[in-house]
């Protein structure tokens, strides 16, 4: 895939709460993928844009390619494993990763602040199978999408690898959103 393919997507699904604290969904857009990298690109990510409007009363997501995410910077993530309700987890970044991605599967060796990727440590939660994708925040914007990692509510201490989002953008999606 290359930038500006388009793809067959189905429908993206927004998940709101509902008046009694209950979810709703809120189906029917179809997005366009803009800028998608290969599984092995250097970089671990897809940018999507809506054909149609967010629904009323949606939040998007702000974020970040000044390169915030250092080594021992405050995190959280969202994420929605195998589609099940919202999770938040907080930790910090531990370190700086160089990966290759394959299929299925993501193998990292340590790297220095010119990597596409960063190693999180979690203080509370976990990432769950599942939640690949989902964005890690610092200072309530996005700075990350999560790739993989050992992390579950299985394994304690396990850890997670995130790629940069200021290394995505420089490389891949900046054109897009800096329009």
């Amino acid at each position: 895939m290359g930038i500006g393919t388009a793809l067959p997507l189905g429908d993206t699904v927004w998940e709101t709460l509902g008046p009694t604290g209950g979810s709703v969904d809120e189906r029917g857009m179809r997005p366009a993928v803009m800028s998608t990298a290969t599984p092995t690109a250097a970089h671990d990510a897809t940018l999507m844009r809506l054909n149609d409007a967010a629904p009323a009363g949606a939040t998007l997501a702000g974020w970040d390619a000044r390169g915030t995410a250092v080594t021992g910077t405050a995190i959280y993530g969202l994420h929605h494993p195998q589609g099940d309700l919202l999770k938040y987890s907080e930790g910090q970044v531990q370190s700086y990763r160089n990966c290759s991605l394959g299929a299925g599967s993501i193998t990292c060796n340590p790297g220095n602040a010119q990597s596409d990727f960063v190693n999180v440590g979690w203080s509370k939660g976990v990432t769950e199978g599942g939640s690949s994708g989902s964005a890690m925040f610092a200072g309530g914007r996005v700075v990350g999408t999560l790739s993989g990692g050992s992390s579950s509510c299985t394994v304690s201490g396990g850890s997670d690898v995130y790629s940069r989002f200021d290394r995505t953008f420089s490389s891949q999606i900046g054109n897009w959103l800096a329009q």
